[in-house]
């Protein structure tokens, strides 16, 4: 399971809006620095999502409005991208990020992660990457102070994708 977001940003490089219904991906063709850091741990997807079933069982209407401004916070995203608005876009990674924290899917090891990043002056915004529970911190940005409890990924982000320096 997975929501196919990884397979369209190595598809179509640089930021990419995506999203799986109805099944539309549009390439905005600019580039701005990232940082990935990696938990060293991923958490498989479907896991992640039975816990988050299992979380919001009982509260359903939560979850929906959730989802609702999860989904609300990527059209904001994609706007801000496409104007190069660096502060807003990641002013909004921030907020999304908080929502992922209400879902349960941020573990205290991405909260330090994502807390150390957003010290960085550099660093306009923070947030987990995919499924969460693991996995990787996505900052916009450039760090100028490493995370020794998590493996910093040297990217760079191109119109041909994401690439390892």
């Amino acid at each position: 399971v997975g929501s196919g977001a990884d397979v369209a940003a190595s598809v179509y490089g640089g930021i990419v809006g995506y999203q799986m219904q109805p099944l539309a991906a549009e390439r905005i063709a600019i580039t701005h620095p990232i940082i990935a850091l990696y938990a060293g741990f991923k958490t498989p997807t479907t896991e992640a999502i039975k816990q988050v079933q299992t979380r919001f069982a009982p509260h359903p209407e939560v979850f929906r409005h959730l989802c609702h401004a999860i989904g609300q916070c990527a059209q904001e995203g994609i706007a801000y991208a496409r104007k190069q608005d660096w502060q807003a876009l990641g002013a909004i990674m921030n907020i999304q990020q908080g929502l992922m924290e209400s879902l349960g899917v941020s573990l205290p090891m991405m909260r330090d992660m994502i807390d150390h990043l957003r010290k960085q002056p550099q660093i306009v915004g923070a947030k987990i990457s995919g499924s969460g529970m693991g996995d990787c911190v996505v900052a916009l940005g450039e760090v100028e102070n490493q995370f020794h409890h998590a493996q910093h990924i040297a990217v760079n982000m191109t119109l041909q994708g994401v690439k390892g320096d």
